[in-house]
């Protein structure tokens, strides 16, 4: 019997945003995907955001001067945040502590 990974097939996600919408944060989900996540941006430019929360459930995590501790919203609680800027057409890969511990999203835009 032949499953997709015996065929080695990856799968592919499409998804279309109108102008302004953007996506909470969130990991994607473990089983649904495989350790690596790649987006291609076909349409406009975005940030996307990235929090790890300080109590988060990874490996210890080198500081880095971009980033920056601030509480976060929904609950109060501390996390590490930074924004990275995609220009159109633009790859992203998520894999290792990017693609576990870090929530990622792009906020959403009234204008």
């Amino acid at each position: 019997m032949l499953d997709a990974q015996s065929l080695n097939v990856a799968l592919l996600q499409v998804n279309e945003y109108p102008p302004g919408v953007g996506l909470s944060p969130h990991i994607d989900t473990h089983s649904a995907f495989e350790d690596l996540i790649f987006s291609l941006s076909l349409a406009g430019p975005c940030i996307m955001e990235f929090r790890r929360y300080e109590d988060g459930d990874w490996r210890p995590r080198v500081a880095s001067s971009t980033d920056t501790t601030v509480e976060c919203p929904e609950d109060g609680s501390k996390c590490i945040k930074r924004a990275l800027y995609l220009p159109p057409r633009s790859l992203l890969l998520l894999s290792g502590e990017a693609r576990y511990a870090w929530h990622h999203y792009i906020p959403h835009h009234k204008v």
